[in-house]
């Protein structure tokens, strides 16, 4: 007996495959990599599965219409009053992981706890892989 194949199973933009069977009966699983994560507001699966057709005998990718989409995650607009990172001054900027931000205090003003006039701020992944965030997180600059 001949073993029934699907045809190459597809690929997901930014994510990972459990495996390549093409074999009737398997399953494939993906998962958004790292940085990435699921599009929100998608209705979609996260696996496929290698069926034949009862009137057809046709085999086929059960749900692959429906996969999902990895898009990247990104930091949010920087918010630090009395700073170069005020919300007025970067306003339109989205900010990928990796980027790094200097944070520079306003003149008479410096970060608490650092007793420092300017630091780095890098964004970074949680360790959940589903949210990133600035890195130190909740920094200010205070009045002296």
């Amino acid at each position: 007996m001949i073993a029934r194949t699907c045809e190459t199973p597809p690929l997901v933009e930014n994510a990972a495959a459990s495996n390549n069977e093409r074999v009737f009966g398997n399953v494939i699983t993906f998962q958004c990599k790292q940085s990435y994560k699921i599009a929100p507001g998608e209705k979609s699966t996260k696996e496929i599965r290698c069926e034949i057709e009862n009137i057809t005998g046709n085999i086929f990718w059960k749900g692959k219409e429906n996969l999902i989409k990895c898009i990247p995650l990104f930091c949010g607009t920087l918010k630090i009053f009395y700073s170069n990172l005020d919300l007025s001054k970067l306003e339109n900027e989205i900010f990928s992981i990796g980027d790094k931000k200097d944070l520079i205090c306003d003149q008479g003003y410096y970060i608490p706890n650092l007793n420092l006039l300017k630091s780095v701020l890098e964004c970074k992944v949680y360790s959940d892989n589903l949210n990133a965030e600035w890195e130190p997180q909740n920094i200010k600059c205070e009045g002296t």
